[in-house]
């Protein structure tokens, strides 16, 4: 397909409106001069990264040195947050601009829906040559992210980039320079198994610890395998937790797995604060590791020539809980732990570079964002918001609120200071709007706020009922995931067995 444009996008901006031209030209540090190489997009998404790890977003430890150098260069998003606390739901949000539950029922064989476009199937039909290559896992173009893609590289089951970074660069060394790309690029560098090589696996933990999380840590599916501060084998975790009932991680939950805990078939080890440190220390020494990765794939980007003319993007699908609810996951729960992540965006030459932007933002505001700064129309019903007035340090409206979902049965909306999340109901249930409606604020639907303030929930309660009210239903025929890429998935901790 050939590009539409007879000009580059800086320069088709300049010949609009002299007000519009001027403001895009500082924005993206172009001139209405000569025409300018077709700027490109890069998409990187480092999977399972939680934003307090990254020194950009307040860690003193200084564990991230390459990905702080590129929030110098970057417009810093520090209160941004994922519309799903899984893989495979949020990057179909980030890929569409929609809600995970507009795309499909929010089982474990969601494939999203083919009636809403993705964001390479858009940028293809303005003449991008698209690529991607990822690490496997919810990634695998069974799922369907594969769509809009020329070269779609599936480079490791539960890859690194170690795996993933070379396929990308020899796409990107073999591109017309005077065509526009998009390149998507992803990993599980920081996700369980968090145990990476020497010297990083325990740069940052004590390698001679003896307690029940060096078990864990070695073991694939280890981490998965600790709740309530006891760590259970991972071939005897799978009954601790009753998949068709869970729906939050409360307080009943924690009480049915201390009384699992004292059954000695199930072989249960305790698992206390040293143990809880040796654990965060293995998973900063993966975060180590990953950004070190990042820092190859910086330099070779500019050894090629091609920061002064591409945007990149860099976020994480999801965090992480890090026994701050005795859990080592991500799927149980929708609290900060599990849903703040790290957003920046790295214009063309690094204009703008070292904005920190406070207005609270989701992953979801990222495609329209995108398009916005690349002159692309965005797909009718959207739900995200261009975020392009916020890189230039202008605010946009009020501060919003931040709505997620996950698959058991949780919703949450997040304001500047509060969150409040649902029970107790799939997300993608016709029905959740009437219940929503009628359920009391401090209820036990409700309990797992952060806040007694009777006003502040009712208000987040009401603002929750709109958006849902608001959102279309998903479409009622759902495929099938292939049985093999489910069991290759059950074997690593999802989806039950």
């Amino acid at each position: 397909m050939s590009w539409p444009r007879t000009r580059s996008a800086s320069h088709s901006v300049c010949l609009r409106l002299p007000w519009l031209a001027l403001s895009w030209g500082l924005l993206l540090g172009v001139s209405c001069g000569e025409p300018q190489r077709p700027t490109s997009l890069i998409l990187v998404s480092l999977d399972t990264l939680r934003a307090d790890r990254l020194g950009a977003y307040g860690n003193l430890r200084q564990i991230t040195p390459n990905l702080d150098r590129f929030a110098h260069q970057a417009v810093v998003f520090d209160n941004a947050y994922s519309q799903s606390n899984e893989t495979l739901f949020s990057h179909a949000s980030l890929f569409s601009g929609r809600y995970p539950s507009e795309l499909g029922q929010l089982t474990y064989e969601y494939l999203p829906s083919h009636q809403h476009p993705f964001l390479a199937e858009i940028l293809s039909a303005y003449g991008y040559r698209c690529g991607a290559s990822v690490a496997g896992g919810h990634l695998s173009p069974e799922f369907g992210f594969d769509r809009g893609f020329e070269s779609y590289v599936n480079a490791r089951e539960w890859g690194s980039l170690f795996h993933t970074l070379p396929p990308a660069l020899d796409w990107l060394d073999r591109l017309d320079q005077e065509q526009p790309f998009f390149l998507f690029l992803h990993t599980y560098d920081a996700h369980q198994r968090y145990l990476k090589p020497t010297p990083f696996g325990y740069s940052w933990a004590d390698m001679q610890h003896e307690g029940s999380a060096s078990a864990a840590v070695v073991a694939v599916t280890g981490t998965n395998s600790i709740f309530s501060n006891h760590y259970f084998p991972p071939e005897n975790a799978q009954v601790t937790l009753d998949f068709s009932q869970l729906h939050i991680w409360d307080q009943a939950a924690r009480s049915r797995i201390e009384r699992l805990a004292l059954d000695p078939g199930l072989a249960a080890q305790p698992f206390d604060s040293a143990d809880t440190d040796y654990v965060r220390g293995v998973y900063d020494g993966a975060v180590s590791y990953l950004d070190a990765l990042f820092g190859i794939f910086l330099d070779s980007l500019d050894a090629r020539g091609m920061l002064d003319n591409t945007i990149i993007a860099v976020v994480s699908d999801h965090g992480e809980s890090l026994g701050e609810q005795g859990l080592f996951n991500h799927r149980y729960t929708l609290f900060d732990t599990d849903l703040h992540v790290p957003m920046m965006i790295r214009l063309p030459g690094g204009k703008g570079g070292g904005r920190h932007v406070q207005q609270p933002v989701g992953l979801i505001d990222l495609l329209p964002t995108l398009l916005d700064l690349l002159e692309v129309a965005p797909p009718a019903g959207a739900q995200g918001r261009s975020l392009v007035p916020l890189l230039s340090g202008r605010q946009v409206g009020q501060q919003e609120t931040v709505f997620s979902e996950s698959a058991f049965r949780m919703i949450s909306a997040r304001s500047p200071e509060h969150r409040v999340t649902f029970t107790g109901m799939a997300a993608d249930s016709p029905f959740l709007s009437d219940l929503l409606a009628s359920t009391p604020c401090d209820g036990p639907a409700f309990q797992d706020s952060d806040t007694e303030d009777l006003s502040i929930r009712e208000d987040l309660r009401r603002q929750m009922l709109d958006w849902r009210r608001a959102l279309s239903p998903p479409p009622q025929v759902q495929q099938q995931v292939d049985p093999r890429l489910l069991r290759a998935l059950q074997e690593r901790g999802y989806w039950g067995l």
